[in-house]
């Protein structure tokens, strides 16, 4: 499935303690991330940022509950504690909570059996904790075997999952990626586009090779993936509609094909049909879709199907490339978010579109950002949890509750 409901690859990078979220990978992951801790608190209000949620917490909530990392999946998010457990929370289809129910949770709930957990991965449907030996437990809807178990059977609680020790994971729409800790990449799930990279379009239950050597990142998108070789180019293959795969044309590539003339290449996001990387010098390359935007390039004008360099962005810690939008950790610790904003997903008090990147009002000492669907989150160098955007994301609890600015998740 691809347009509103589609999925971003998620990927944190532990050197640069960042995320290319959607989710992504490298040395990466989505983890606790930078060598600090954060905590959130349910005083709120500072910075001119709005009080705790209503819905989300409860009066019953921690005073001072220490968070270290987030991860926004489709409809829900989950996040890393101090104590290396998981909480989750939002829309529960598939099991994506990972309680043991199907039961939506307004409220961050623990997740079943989950311990000592370094790293966390949030997609569509489906999420995943890498473990501090390395190894990986996941769970969700499993429709196509994108848990990696070696089945399609709906998992509602952690399972073991890939077989092999993953130095990054990153979860796309219905398939996912690897790199193990041996060196090579991997990918399984739904290859209907060839989004696996094997050739073919056969589904798998289980981590296929791609015969790609020296990679550093890889990428799971919607039905695309792509992966930062060494030397900082890149390599794309997947669903080609709009260019996604930036090699001049439209065509489906079945197997890894170059991005003509990138160099210089640090991280990379996919999401929805568009691909943004972060380079070397810290400034935004974007390609693909520009529905809504979601180039950055101030109009909507046409797909791109090579790169175009984002203006007025630079100093780039992170990036969240999500469906219809996509936000930038600014190395000042500032937020600027462009795309789709129906829902608030932009947290600039609007739901107006942006074709460019537009600050995130009241939004500083960010160290951490994820992107979900129609929602994205932000973790704070002083302890806090906001996320702002759709209300099926329960990131406001009850009906109507859309939040249009960051608002403090209460645990």
């Amino acid at each position: 499935m691809v347009g509103r409901h589609g999925r971003c690859s998620r990927r944190w990078r532990l050197e640069r303690g960042v995320i290319l979220a959607g989710f992504a990978v490298g040395l990466l992951a989505a983890s606790a991330g930078c060598n600090s801790s954060f905590t959130s608190d349910r005083t709120g209000g500072a910075g001119g940022l709005p009080g705790p949620l209503p819905g989300v917490g409860g009066g019953a909530g921690s005073t001072s509950v220490t968070v270290t990392a987030v991860a926004a999946g489709h409809y829900h998010t989950c996040a890393l504690m101090a104590d290396q457990t998981v909480r989750c929370w939002g829309f529960n289809q598939g099991g994506a909570i990972g309680d043991g129910t199907l039961i939506n949770r307004e409220s961050p709930t623990p997740v079943v059996g989950l311990s000592g957990v370094a790293r966390i991965f949030a997609d569509y449907t489906d999420s995943c904790a890498e473990l501090g030996d390395a190894t990986v437990l996941c769970w969700g809807s499993n429709n196509y075997g994108q848990l990696g178990d070696g089945t399609t059977t709906q998992r509602n609680v952690p399972v073991a999952a890939l077989g092999f020790g993953v130095a990054s994971l990153s979860l796309g729409q219905y398939h996912s990626c690897a790199l193990s800790l041996a060196g090579s990449a991997s990918c399984w799930g739904s290859n209907y586009a060839g989004q696996l990279g094997d050739g073919t379009t056969i589904d798998r239950r289980t981590p296929v090779a791609l015969g790609l050597d020296g990679v550093n990142q890889i990428a799971a998108g919607d039905v695309q993936s792509c992966a930062v070789l060494a030397g900082g180019t890149v390599s794309c293959w997947g669903f080609n509609w709009a260019g996604t795969l930036g090699d001049g044309t439209t065509i489906d590539r079945r197997s890894p094909g170059p991005v003509p003339g990138l160099t210089g290449v640090a991280e990379i996001g996919v999401g929805g049909n568009t691909v943004c990387v972060v380079m070397d010098d810290a400034t935004v390359k974007c390609w693909g879709d520009n529905s809504y935007g979601k180039l950055g390039i101030g109009s909507t004008v046409s797909a791109s199907s090579s790169p175009i360099t984002v203006p007025n962005l630079g100093g780039v810690r992170q990036l969240a490339v999500a469906d219809n939008s996509t936000c930038a950790l600014i190395a000042d610790g500032t937020v600027s978010c462009w795309g789709h904003n129906a829902h608030g997903e932009l947290g600039d008090g609007t739901r107006e579109d942006r074709f460019s990147p537009t600050p995130v009002p009241g939004l500083t000492d960010v160290v951490q950002i994820s992107g979900g669907t129609t929602h994205a989150c932000a973790v704070t160098a002083a302890g806090r949890l906001l996320c702002w955007g759709d209300e099926l994301a329960y990131v406001g609890g009850g009906p109507n509750a859309d939040r249009l600015t960051p608002t403090v998740v209460v645990f």
